[in-house]
């Protein structure tokens, strides 16, 4: 009877396992869309992917919605933006 218990409290487990890992896995179903972030002269967070060796300007998210706020105001598209160390030329939005 005892080792009844056991199994079923090893099932139990097994379980509860295989669900928090599941969940785990879906947590990051919403991907990026930019390579690196930096902030604009305007004062805006602006969004980049790098190809080529130059930097363009993306969105934040690969899918709706597309950003978690969207910029505001004024905006200054700069001519180059900088990631870790490298300068990269903006050749497109």
């Amino acid at each position: 009877m005892e080792a009844w218990g056991q199994k079923q409290k090893q099932s139990i487990m097994k379980r509860k396992l295989l669900f928090f890992a599941l969940l785990l896995a879906a947590l990051p179903l919403r991907s990026l869309a930019y390579d690196f972030s930096a902030v604009a002269p305007s004062g805006q967070t602006l969004y980049y992917n790098i190809v080529s060796g130059k930097a363009r300007v993306t969105s934040q998210n690969s899918s709706s919605p597309y950003y978690s706020y969207y910029p505001t105001g004024n905006l200054a598209i700069p001519e180059s933006v900088v990631y870790n160390g490298i300068t990269y030329a903006v050749t497109s939005i």
